[in-house]
């Protein structure tokens, strides 16, 4: 009797200590672990909409820069001073640091839409000329806020962002473009006075309509531009002033191919063209018949690494009025970059590459009756060529590169006067440059 009481009360102590963990397992003993978990969720990322996939991700770009410029003689006398060389470090406009974030939902089987944000920095303090430094481009813009709908007979974009022109003048089958970018002048600041041409990163508030791809190699694009925007002057930032109702309406069309042959080592092959109408708003003051035309192609031979690019861009009704009224000029500019690419460390592709560009000016301008102004005869050339290497490390989406180039800016010819005819003399020195870049760029 007495065991079998022991036993009882032993049995009895053992079910209250059980209830009294089981109480607490569903009472405080877990508070940490809550608070760990709501904070983790106030750090989190979140959408708000589960239906949509939300992709982040971007590219840090940043390079060491040296630019050098040396001014000739005018009318033979040499200057008293020489621009001073230039160096620092610099976000690489050939491909500059970005954070982005796109979504795509689906509507049904054959209807999706998505949108597409990207804000671009730029750190750069220098590489503007003397007097133009309150003009320096924002630390951070928005590059591209954009949305779209896709249906199989094609895909329509709205918002700000490329358009259908954009980039078909700088093709490159080869990892070159980080160190190089054809129909640029850039990174010169200084010595190409700071703008590039109208070739690259053309980005505005557009309708955009891209094809299916036709033949599996194909595609055609085209856009309704806001005009007015449009400025290929970089260290002006492009704001539209005239109120939207007075806008010009700018359009372009374009059309791209990719496609690799099978046999003989392999040949990769990419190729486009465009043409773009700015409707009036590619100068500051321009002419109605403001035109860019352009396109590229890109060869590759997969099997020896062997590479071309070769890259073309004309624009037609080139004005400004601080120039010249009725300034009315043609520019011609082609390049061609040849090398090789493979990967022969076993961490990522190496390019090497050599490069030589010109840009022409030609034209018959008129001006204002009975206005002193600027009369251009002949043509006015500059040339440039340079050298590039870039090493990719796959595995850390990171590439190295450097580039050199070098300028080559003639000297334009011309007069000032109430009257075109006047004989051509020398209105500006001949000027050459020097520019290298080093840096590194990484992926996320």
């Amino acid at each position: 009797m007495l065991l079998r009481a022991a036993l009882s009360a032993l049995l009895l102590s053992l079910m209250a200590i059980g209830g009294a963990r089981a109480a607490d397992l569903s009472g405080g003993c877990c508070a940490d672990l809550e608070e760990r978990v709501a904070e983790l969720e106030a750090t989190t990322a979140t959408k708000g909409n589960r239906k949509v996939t939300v992709i982040i991700y971007g590219q840090v770009d940043k390079a060491f820069l040296y630019e050098n410029a040396s001014i000739g003689s005018f009318k033979g006398v040499a200057p008293k001073s020489q621009p001073p060389s230039q160096r620092g470090i610099v976000d690489n406009s050939n491909a500059p640091t970005i954070i982005g974030a796109m979504g795509e939902g689906k509507i049904d089987k054959n209807w999706k839409a998505g949108f597409k944000l990207e804000i671009e920095f730029d750190s750069r303090e220098f590489g503007r000329p003397p007097g133009l430094t309150t003009f320096n481009q924002a630390p951070a813009t928005i590059r591209t806020a954009t949305v779209w709908t896709e249906v199989p007979v094609g895909k329509l974009t709205l918002g700000h962002g490329s358009v259908a022109s954009d980039g078909t003048g700088q093709l490159s089958v080869a990892n070159a473009q980080v160190a190089s970018k054809m129909l640029s002048l850039g990174p010169a600041g200084v010595i190409m006075l700071g703008f590039d041409l109208p070739f690259n990163d053309v980005r505005r508030d557009m309708a955009r309509y891209d094809s299916p791809t036709i033949l599996g190699f194909l595609t055609i694009s085209g856009s309704m531009i806001n005009g007015d925007t449009a400025n290929p002057f970089t260290f002006l930032t492009p704001v539209a002033t005239t109120p939207f109702a007075q806008q010009k309406t700018a359009w372009d069309i374009a059309a791209r191919a990719a496609y690799e042959f099978k046999g003989g080592g392999d040949v990769r092959v990419a190729a486009a063209i465009s043409y773009r109408n700015e409707g009036g708003a590619l100068f500051i003051t321009p002419l109605p018949e403001d035109a860019v035309l352009q396109g590229s192609v890109s060869v590759m031979h997969v099997a020896t690494g062997a590479f071309v690019n070769f890259g073309y861009g004309h624009v037609t009704g080139i004005g400004s009025s601080f120039l010249s009224p009725g300034l009315d000029l043609t520019m011609d500019m082609w390049q061609v970059q040849g090398g090789w690419e493979k990967n022969i460390f076993k961490i990522g592709t190496t390019t090497l590459f050599a490069e030589y560009g010109n840009i022409s000016f030609s034209g018959t301008p008129g001006s204002a009756a009975g206005t002193k102004a600027l009369f251009i005869n002949g043509n006015e050339n500059t040339n440039l060529w340079g050298l590039g290497a870039v090493q990719a490390l796959d595995q850390l989406a990171l590439d190295l590169y450097a580039d050199y180039r070098h300028y080559d800016v003639g000297a334009i010819n011309g007069c000032a006067a109430s009257k075109p005819g006047c004989g051509p003399v020398a209105l500006t020195p001949d000027l050459t440059g020097d520019v290298f870049m080093a840096g590194m760029r990484i992926k996320f």
